[in-house]
C-alpha cells in the first residue's frame, strides 16, 4: 500500500487553481468573489499583518469543502487508473496486491497532485509499506490484522460507555473492553 501525506496543503493550495475547480462547480460571480475574498482576507500574527497568496485558512467548515473540492481532481484521476484510495483531506492510502502496484499507484498520485494539482507529495511521510508492516492513518494505528488505538481514544471511549451504561452493567462491560 502506499501511505500518502500532501504536504503542507492548506497552506500551499494555489488560489488560482483552486478557484478554477470551484468554478467548475459554482457559476454565481457573488459567491465567487465571496470565496476569493475569503482566501485572500490575510492573517495577523502578533501585531503584523500577513497577505495570502496561497493556501486556504485552516479550521472552518468552507476549508474542508474547499479542499474535497480541489483534491476531487486526484480522487477521481486515480479511479481512473484503477487504485483504490481511501482519503481524508491531505492523508490518504492507496491499497494494492503487490509492491511493484503500489509502486505505479504512487508514481500516478505524484504525477496528479504535484504535475496536475501544483501540490507536494511529502518525502518523509508517503511511503510504500506493506499492510503487515503496519500504518498510521487518522490517527489510529494500523497493524497486520489489528487497529491499535491511542490510550487517549481508548479513554474517551469508555467515558462515553460510562456515560450512557447503568452503574450495575458497568464493571461487566469495562472488563469486556479492557480484553479487547
Amino acid at each position: 500500500m502506499v501511505d500518502l501525506d500532501i504536504m503542507s496543503f492548506f497552506d500551499e493550495i494555489p488560489h488560482e487553481y483552486l478557484m478554477e475547480k470551484v468554478h467548475e462547480r459554482i457559476t454565481d460571480g457573488k459567491v465567487l468573489t465571496l470565496i476569493r475574498g475569503w482566501l485572500t482576507a490575510g492573517f495577523m500574527e502578533g501585531d503584523q499583518f500577513h497577505e495570502t497568496e496561497v493556501g486556504s485558512p485552516q479550521g472552518g467548515d468552507l476549508s474542508q469543502l474547499l479542499a474535497n473540492l480541489y483534491l476531487n481532481h486526484f480522487d477521481w484521476g486515480m479511479k481512473e487508473k484503477g487504485f483504490a484510495v481511501v482519503r481524508y483531506a491531505d492523508d490518504a492510502v492507496i491499497l494494492r496486491k503487490t509492491k511493484e502496484q503500489a509502486k505505479e499507484a504512487y508514481r500516478a498520485a505524484k504525477i496528479i497532485l504535484e504535475d496536475e494539482l501544483r501540490l507536494r507529495i511529502h518525502p518523509e511521510k508517503t511511503k510504500v509499506v506493506h499492510f503487515d508492516e503496519g500504518f498510521r492513518f487518522l490517527g489510529f494505528n494500523f497493524w497486520r490484522d489489528y487497529l491499535i488505538l491511542p490510550d487517549a481514544k481508548v479513554k474517551k471511549y469508555k467515558d462515553k460507555i460510562r456515560s450512557v451504561t447503568p452503574v450495575d452493567n458497568k464493571v461487566e462491560i469495562l472488563t469486556k473492553c479492557s480484553r479487547n
